[in-house]
């Protein structure tokens, strides 16, 4: 496997280091991202996915299962990972969930997970009664004329013309794909060829037709099958993931048997997690995680799910699940996915008096829904504050720098910060029955949303965004509403954990911050007459001789960005070697970079050293740790 490695150098006297090695004194160091086939030391990285199962999730779920290898490929090109990486839902209340690590793949998606557009409509039998009684709905029609939503084509909604539009603009209704049979739907989605092979064998059939005689009036339509075939049977499952994921002694350390444990013994984990070795044939299996919620319909517990599956106390549900699973020489990634706001109560745990694991007893079932707009327990609410989950996350490694938090969650898509903000404060009128409009007072609240795409519409995750902007540059917030689907989102993320990953640790104390220089040198490179020596391939540079004899160099660019902002940050960390002096105030012993380093290029920091606070025998990392 090619993988990115940092290979570090001493500048000007071209003095090549191996990754570890410490030169006996300089100013100038450099950098170079390159391709190899073996890094010193594989980055360990434990992923927590926490994924919405509720009834709207079904397309984003599909997207996710389809973007997870452009995922892991985007992250394995930059880095060597050693990574473990488990599912977990948002559901807290049903047996069986509860922060449990997923092994069972999803075989079906309800019929609320139909193909349907948000929109304006009415159905053909009510236009009539919407000219006189709302002409303003009818006025934001696609076709006013009409109402409707074309051939093919059906309007759902409610009986209450007045309930079609939310305060806040979001809307109700939506036009969705009518069907007789299930090579109807595919051909109609996935082309002709699709719909042939659906015809031809069942099995292949990517949508099923959901006939009004199978479920009754008012939900006929296509709904997606999940990409789930091929996948064992839970119990099967299960066997795969703990076997593929090796064997270890009682401290974390991968082994091949007893002899390699000093004082333990070597055996397969007791719960099921992804490796390298098995995430790409089977994150499908156990990402896609339903759309049936049951009882809990409305109540997705994101944050409370994450921090409960990762919880090692004595008296949590999930204690040895959590030590099985983390190391503490690890990075931690949690990524959140959900078309919901979070509500995540403070009361979950097991009562001590039976031993009982109960959660949101606090809040009744028929207000599932409106938890959004409770107040937390700081202020009287039944919600879990968000800083008590940020305290509890940054808690699980001893440097809380190690822990990164990704959400992809509903926000306003709208062009600037001011007008972002208008729309949250409108969604959240509309939402919690605030609007100033009598008429639309608590016309559907609850029902409100904040954005909507070709895979539906999303609450404000508001509570998801509070936790992801308390860690700083190691929080990464994108949004759910995307036509593209899951996999733009992936890549933010993806991005934002190289440059967690991808920092150089210094070896000598900065004297003055004014005068470090950091550039990139390529990928490309030229010649002394400034003709091009570098052949760009698909992933690195390859130096060519140059004409003249002279030596192919890089051309450097600063390290900014168009609006001046430096793409890397100075910080300190426990990862690299203290360059304080004892008593002394810390100094910075890492450069971090804010922005993907391109694979062939390298990068040049050049500073001038403090002598007098230099520790001698400090460590290079030749990738990070």
């Amino acid at each position: 496997m090619r993988i990115e490695s940092i290979a570090l150098r001493m500048s000007p006297i071209a003095l090549l280091l191996a990754c570890n090695d410490v030169p006996a004194d300089a100013t100038d160091y450099a950098v170079k991202v390159t391709q190899s086939e073996a890094a010193a030391q594989a980055v360990k990285v434990d992923f927590l996915w926490v994924i919405d199962d509720s009834s709207s999730m079904c397309q984003e779920q599909t997207s996710l299962a389809s973007s997870f290898e452009s995922f892991v490929g985007r992250l394995e090109s930059f880095t060597a990972l050693d990574y473990r990486l488990a599912v977990v839902t948002t559901d807290m209340i049903t047996d069986g969930f509860v922060g449990r690590f997923r092994a069972e793949a999803a075989t079906y998606f309800p019929a609320s997970c139909r193909e349907a557009t948000p929109t304006v409509c009415v159905d053909p039998t009510r236009f009539e009664d919407a000219l006189v009684s709302h002409p303003e709905l009818v006025s934001q029609c696609d076709d006013p004329a009409t109402c409707g939503c074309g051939d093919g084509f059906a309007c759902s909604f409610g009986n209450d013309l007045g309930q079609i539009l939310n305060c806040n603009g979001s809307v109700n209704s939506d036009c969705r794909k009518t069907c007789a049979t299930s090579p109807e739907c595919d051909a109609f989605f996935l082309g002709g060829a699709a719909g042939a092979e659906c015809a031809a064998d069942s099995s292949r059939c990517q949508f099923r037709c959901n006939t009004e005689a199978d479920v009754g009036s008012g939900v006929n339509g296509c709904v997606r099958r999940p990409v789930t075939a091929g996948c064992p049977g839970p119990e099967a499952l299960k066997a795969a993931l703990i076997a593929g994921a090796g064997r270890f002694c009682d401290d974390g350390k991968a082994c091949g048997d007893d002899t390699d444990c000093a004082g333990g013994s070597c055996r397969a984990p007791n719960h099921p997690w992804l490796v390298p070795a098995t995430a790409r044939d089977l994150f499908r299996c156990v990402g896609v995680v339903g759309a049936d919620q049951g009882i809990v319909k409305g109540m997705e517990q994101g944050i409370n799910a994450a921090l409960w599956s990762l919880n090692r106390a004595q008296t949590a549900p999930n204690a040895d699940q959590a030590r099985s699973f983390l190391r503490d020489d690890a990075y931690l990634v949690v990524v959140m996915i959900s078309d919901e706001e979070d509500c995540s109560t403070a009361d979950c745990g097991v009562d001590p008096k039976d031993g009982v694991w109960r959660c949101a007893a606090s809040i009744r079932k028929e207000d599932y829904a409106r938890c959004g707009c409770m107040a937390d327990a700081r202020s009287g609410g039944p919600l879990l504050p968000v800083s008590d989950a940020v305290n509890q996350l940054k808690s699980v490694k001893a440097d809380p720098g190690k822990v990164v938090v990704a959400a992809i969650v509903g926000d306003s898509v709208a062009p600037t910060a001011a007008e972002r903000d208008v729309e949250r404060q409108l969604y959240r009128e509309s939402e919690c029955g605030l609007c100033d409009d009598p008429n639309n007072q608590f016309g559907r609240a609850g029902n409100s949303s904040i954005c909507s795409s070709t895979s539906g519409k999303a609450d404000h995750g508001r509570r998801y965004a509070e936790l992801v902007s308390a860690f700083g540059a190691n929080g990464v917030l994108t949004n759910i509403c995307n036509d593209e689907g899951i996999g733009p989102a992936l890549d933010v993320i993806a991005d934002r954990i190289i440059t967690v990953l991808n920092k150089v640790c210094l070896t000598r104390p900065i004297e003055d911050v004014a005068d470090l220089s950091v550039q990139v040198l390529g990928p490309m490179g030229v010649c002394a007459d400034g003709s091009a020596c570098c052949q760009q391939g698909a992933t690195e540079c390859t130096p060519s001789a140059c004409a003249d004899g002279t030596t192919c160099k890089g051309t450097p660019r600063s390290l900014d960005t168009a609006t001046g902002t430096p793409a890397w940050r100075l910080v300190l960390t426990s990862e690299c070697p203290s360059l304080t002096p004892s008593g002394a105030v810390p100094v910075s012993n890492a450069v971090v970079f804010d922005e993907r380093l391109p694979a062939g290029a390298r990068v040049e920091i050049d500073y001038l050293a403090d002598r007098g606070g230099a520790r001698p025998g400090g460590a290079l990392l030749g990738s990070a740790p």
